[in-house]
């Protein structure tokens, strides 16, 4: 008698989709902008990378943050701490 095929596997964890880092306002991405370039930070982290460890403005639920030119144009918010976030 043959053996029954085994059933699917089930994920026992859910499945995540990369979050985007942009500036909420510009809509502009890291590695668009010199301010987060190696080159202007004398960092060797990629923009990307820099935006996520230095950025304090950086919303790490959904990946927006604020250049410094948008922040400025939106009359730099603040927050209590922990600080001001991009929504």
């Amino acid at each position: 008698m043959p053996m029954p095929d085994p059933l699917p596997s089930i994920p026992t964890a859910p499945t995540t989709v990369p979050i985007e880092i942009i500036c909420f306002n510009c809509g502009k991405r890291p590695d668009e902008l010199f301010e987060y370039s190696p080159e202007s930070t004398g960092s060797n982290l990629s923009a990307v990378d820099y935006v996520i460890a230095e950025e304090g403005t950086l919303n790490r639920a959904n990946g927006h943050f604020c250049c410094t030119g948008c922040y400025i144009r939106l009359g730099q918010p603040t927050a209590p701490a922990p600080g001001w976030t991009a929504p």
